[in-house]
């Protein structure tokens, strides 16, 4: 473990992504996490993703689930398959999370630790009350960061309650991850903006953020991705290129939406 305070590590990853779970293995191995379980994702076109629709489940138009408005400009104001499926996905690391006492941390499978985050979050965990009965989230880490970042043993550890969107890497105690479950009935955001600032904010919730950041992601900045992005297409390669003149993420009329719906279903 990277911390004899953790007591389970769960990356959250598709069977099928066999490129994905070998870079974990080599790169836990690398930074000293040498016990870790993959929490298998789930694939947009399952039928519990479109179970989530038929059911009503899912936030729909007329109003942008971003910024609640029915006319705006938001590149993304439809929750797609692939967000919903996220969100499943990280309910299955939930559920290992709530029958386990201890903390647990969560990942994604395209997560990198900086050179000395395992240090550093030794020390972060010194400073937060890890024995409370109440729920407790510890964000550790950002999409899209820049991966060539120098060592941060050097660096000074603080703990913040700084927003931060770290689905990449967190922790949470039993607690959070029942309180998590218990308020999980119908996906109105996505499963980021609804950990990391939704839920952290309510009643009773202890949520913090590491600085400096400890972890980033592999697949949402073009620039140092290794991975394609399951969610939207960056751009990454050329086939993911092509995949972003057809990748839809927005409906501008309820027509539109019902017409995505039928193919979604029918997918």
């Amino acid at each position: 473990m990277p911390d004899n305070r953790i007591q389970q590590v769960c990356v959250v990853s598709l069977p099928e992504d066999t490129e994905r779970r070998e870079h974990v293995k080599r790169h836990f191995t690398e930074i000293g996490i040498d016990n870790f379980t993959f929490s298998d994702g789930v694939a947009y076109n399952s039928q519990a993703v479109k179970q989530f629709y038929l059911s009503n489940r899912v936030k729909a138009p007329p109003n942008c689930f971003r910024c609640n408005q029915r006319s705006c400009s938001c590149p993304n104001n439809i929750l797609i398959p692939q967000q919903v499926a996220n969100w499943l996905a990280f309910k299955k690391a939930w559920v290992k999370a709530a029958i386990h006492e201890g903390l647990t941390m969560i990942c994604e499978d395209d997560v990198l630790f900086y050179p000395g985050a395992m240090g550093l979050l030794s020390l972060a965990l010194d400073k937060i009350n890890l024995q409370t009965e109440e729920p407790l989230l510890i964000r550790m880490g950002h999409s899209g960061l820049d991966t060539q970042v120098s060592l941060l043993e050097k660096q000074e550890v603080n703990i913040t309650q700084a927003v931060v969107m770290s689905n990449v890497a967190f922790i949470l105690n039993q607690a959070m991850a029942r309180l998590l479950l218990s308020r999980f009935v119908a996906i109105e955001t996505t499963s980021d903006i609804f950990i990391h600032n939704w839920a952290a904010k309510f009643e009773r919730v202890n949520a913090y953020t590491i600085e400096p950041l400890l972890a980033t992601d592999l697949s949402y900045n073009k620039d140092y991705a290794k991975f394609v992005s399951r969610i939207h297409p960056k751009g990454i390669d050329e086939t993911d290129t092509q995949k972003m003149q057809t990748h839809v993420k927005r409906a501008n009329t309820a027509k539109e939406y019902q017409l995505l719906l039928n193919i979604w279903m029918n997918t």
